[in-house]
């Protein structure tokens, strides 16, 4: 076909193919041919759409979060990414609900309340202060602009905001706080009956039939651990720093250029008292503030106070109602011209008058703070310190290029990168995908990823340079891999035995205990149906609902039961977590008075019902907004 149609491209033919071939260019445009739109919306709430990017984008930053939040205890490999994509689907489109609801109603984030909140923001601190460099850094790393992130993280200040605004505003009528107050105080009595398996005897023995068709619809159940083991390199500042040789020369230059880390220079502090003056002054006003100033310097001469004259006189507002006083200061600070005279004089002195791009000064000089502070001797091993880790860092940079390369080239082998970087080749013990419990390196959840993706595991590539949290920098390979696969039954015959033996256990003590409780209620008396057991009731006096010697699954239960009536029992049963059927039998409801302690644990009980209450009228409010928006959500772009 190929050879046809270049034999007959040519004149007319040739305009004729040309022609159609651009057709379907024109009509579908030749993005079609290329793949989807990059950032095609994925979620539309009435007109506005959430492209694939932004989805994506917080998807990660989700996935992130729950790493942090779990840490090496984190498998992406066993999370089910459906139900966290519609989450995070979820979450947008709330978003998305109170933003246009604030733009509806004229709510609004200020600037300065952001900068208020941003600045607070641990992550964007050095110490106790904002770093806008870590700031911009930060934004980098999550491909962030700042308008577009500062706009995203107001969407999320008028989100807590309109939540804070519902659940504050819920309120309760003395009538429901009296009677949730008389429900958190109430206590019962009760007794408890436990129908263990031990009581029942042993059951049938499953037959090899029932064990075989177990284990061929369970066969997932059987399979054993994918493990692999891994070569791997490792750089580190820390590392390095340990080969870096510092000379003294060196450490005295670091210690110059870091010197205000070690020492506070001298410190004077002075008044002075100021005859304005313009620059470009002509030189009769000139003559004439030379002359007041002089005055006030004579009469200072014979006795004047400095600190009267300055407050009546000195055209510096900001220190003449301290007198003149300027406080401490030290070079640098200062006008030049003021700056020379300031340090020239001694304790206690009087200056000449001093032109300044101010003015003229008098200046008197009422302490003078000597330099202090640690020698380079004090200070030694931590500019050692500092100089090593500092060399380090350039020379990690430089290695971890060199490795990249070098792994690169060398794809089926790190040998090549050990031996030229002279770095040790590491090898690992057998990990499973979820890595080694308690060893931050092969336990790191961005190692693991790497060491069983396709092109490292499957294609038995070098992997990528990666940078782990602690700082180290890893490049792998896989040296041994041993796939999963489902155990012979013969193996697994006594585990599936038992399986079956435990279920059938816990059928049967359901169906016993279910058949106890029926009993009770039909009529049978409790102490009857416990010598039949052979068992015995436990009783409980005037517990309340959140006494802590009960089980909660259990004692939920109880304050669920209706009260008793003219003194008869009432009957109740389930299955507990450790796998008993309990009975229970409802003596007694009464309400109790309680002490000062009792109180406060009423209230502390009280508040958080009423909390959870105002975040069900905030969920409802969300699910109006929902249930009146148009929202289409692309689930095959998710």
């Amino acid at each position: 076909m190929l050879e046809f149609i270049r034999e007959r491209a040519q004149g007319w033919m040739a305009w004729v193919i040309v022609i159609l071939i651009c057709i379907p260019f024109a009509l579908f445009g030749i993005n079609s041919y290329f793949g989807t739109d990059p950032n095609a919306p994925v979620i539309i709430v009435d007109d506005k759409e959430i492209g694939l990017i932004d989805f994506q984008r917080a998807y990660q930053n989700d996935l992130a979060t729950l790493r942090n939040r779990f840490g090496n205890q984190f498998d992406q490999n066993l999370l089910d990414q459906a139900r966290l994509k519609q989450l995070t689907v979820d979450r947008l489109v709330q978003a998305e609900l109170v933003s246009q609801l604030a733009a509806k109603d004229g709510l609004r984030i200020g600037e300065a309340q952001l900068a208020t909140v941003l600045r607070a923001q641990q992550n964007f601190r050095e110490g106790a202060v904002f770093s806008p460099s870590r700031y911009q850094n930060w934004l980098q790393s999550q491909g962030y602009t700042a308008s577009g992130f500062e706009e995203l993280y107001k969407g999320v200040l008028l989100s807590q905001q309109l939540r804070s605004g519902i659940e504050v505003s819920r309120f309760s009528t003395n009538r429901d706080r009296a009677q949730l107050k008389r429900l958190i105080a109430q206590t019962r009595d009760f007794s408890l009956l436990k129908i263990t398996a031990a009581m029942l005897g042993d059951g049938t023995k499953p037959d090899e039939v029932a064990l075989a068709k177990y284990y061929s619809e369970h066969q997932a159940q059987f399979r054993t651990q994918e493990r692999l083991r891994l070569d791997y390199l490792v750089l580190s500042s820390k590392a390095l720093a340990a080969g870096v040789v510092a000379t003294e020369e060196a450490l005295l230059e670091l210690y110059e250029v870091q010197k205000l880390d070690y020492v506070v220079p001298e410190q004077r502090s002075a008044r002075h008292l100021l005859i304005a003056l313009k620059s470009n002054a002509d030189d009769k006003t000139v003559a004439q503030a030379l002359q007041r100033i002089n005055d006030f310097r004579a009469q200072i001469q014979v006795g004047a106070s400095f600190s009267k004259l300055a407050a009546e006189h000195s055209d510096d507002p900001g220190s003449s109602k301290q007198g003149g006083d300027l406080g401490s200061f030290s070079k640098g600070v200062m006008d030049p011209a003021f700056e020379k005279a300031a340090f020239a004089l001694e304790l206690g002195g009087l200056s000449e008058p001093v032109r300044s791009a101010f003015g003229f000064h008098l200046i008197q000089l009422d302490a003078i703070e000597a330099e202090h502070g640690k020698s380079f001797a004090d200070v030694r091993d931590e500019l050692l310190a500092r100089y090593r880790s500092d060399e380090a860092e350039k020379i990690l940079y430089e290695q971890v290029e060199r490795l990249a390369t070098l792994a690169f080239e060398n794809p089926d082998s790190l040998e090549v990168a050990a031996e030229e970087l002279e770095l040790k080749l590491n090898k690992s013990d057998w990990i499973a995908r979820n890595g080694v419990a308690g060893d931050a390196l092969l336990g790191d959840r961005k190692l693991l990823t790497a060491a069983f993706s396709d092109d490292v595991l499957e294609a038995k590539n070098n992997s990528e340079i990666l940078e782990l949290a602690d700082g180290r920098y890893v490049v792998l390979r896989v040296s041994e891999h041993v796939a999963p696969k489902v155990r012979e039954l013969d193996e697994v015959h006594g585990e599936i035995l038992a399986l079956l033996k435990s279920k059938d256990a816990s059928s049967r003590l359901a169906a016993r205990g279910q058949q106890a409780l029926q009993s009770l209620k039909t009529g049978t008396s409790s102490e009857s149906l416990a010598k039949r057991l052979a068992a015995k009731w436990r009783p409980y006096e005037s517990l309340t609902r959140h006494d802590l010697s009960l089980d909660p699954e259990i004692l939920q239960r109880i304050f669920r039961m209706s009260k008793p009536v003219n003194g008869a029992l009432v009957f109740d049963g389930l299955t507990s977590n450790k796998g008993d059927f309990i009975l229970i039998a409802l003596s007694q409801v009464s309400e109790q008075s309680v002490d000062s302690e009792g109180a406060k644990n009423q209230q502390a009980a009280l508040e958080s019902l009423l909390g959870k209450g105002g975040r069900a009228e905030y969920e409802a409010y969300l699910q109006s907004l929902r249930n009146a928006a148009e929202i289409v959500v692309h689930q095959s772009r998710l």
